[in-house]
């Protein structure tokens, strides 16, 4: 019977072989079985970080989430900004097998406002990894949108409840060179329904309420207004 059996195991690696000759439909392996990299492209990459079954993705505005490929080494700076928005220099790879990710250079990683929860309620806001301020009455803090200023950096912050009465409300956070930090007052209508259209050095917030509010980051005068 044993003889019968590793006769068909033969007969059937055969028929395997000789279909992968024959078809030539087989990924390119490295010595360790690994697949290997078939194209690295030079790239750059936003959006917020997210984290489940020990992986990482970037969710883009309007366009697909992108996968990271991280080393062990990685794994650790890359958890303390999952739930920021995180803008990375990188590497766009494409595998033999056909799976594509993005290889970011964890050196920037920390460029720009980050958002580092410590716990449920405990939250620190930092710039360029420098802690600037911190938050401990909200369930979570988002970086909504930064920019650049004349000799420094503005983020519009979300702040968020966990509740149903008052969700979301806002705060501005200014960095200047050679000056302290300065933080707006927490202002808005409590919607999460507001709509945030953004530009590179600037930004208006539109939120419904009885009565709805426009803020405006006014270039000029560098300064938050309501409309």
């Amino acid at each position: 019977m044993e003889k019968i059996m590793i006769h068909f195991f033969n007969q059937v690696l055969r028929v395997v072989l000789f279909s992968v000759l024959v078809t030539g439909s087989v990924a390119t392996f490295a010595a360790d079985g690994t697949f290997e990299i078939e194209t690295k492209v030079p790239a750059t990459l936003s959006g917020k970080l997210s984290y489940a079954s020990m992986k990482f993705w970037v969710e883009v505005s309007g366009k697909d989430a992108v996968e990271l490929w991280f080393n062990d080494e990685d794994y650790t700076a890359l958890m303390e900004l999952v739930g920021t928005q995180v803008a990375f220099d990188g590497s766009m790879v494409t595998y033999t097998n056909g799976s594509v990710y993005f290889q970011p250079k964890l050196a920037n990683a920390s460029a720009g406002f980050t958002v580092r929860k410590n716990d449920e309620l405990n939250f620190d806001v930092l710039l360029n990894g420098e802690l600037l301020t911190h938050h401990d009455s909200y369930t979570g803090v988002d970086v909504a949108h930064q920019f650049a200023i004349p000799d420094g950096k503005a983020a519009l912050l979300e702040l968020f409840s966990g509740g149903v009465a008052c969700p979301v409300l806002y705060q501005l956070v200014i960095t200047r060179k050679d000056s302290l930090t300065m933080m707006s007052e927490v202002f808005g209508t409590c919607s999460d329904q507001g709509k945030l259209s953004s530009h590179s050095n600037s930004f208006t917030l539109e939120l419904p309420g009885n009565p709805s509010e426009r803020w405006v980051w006014d270039i000029n005068s560098l300064m938050l207004r309501k409309d």
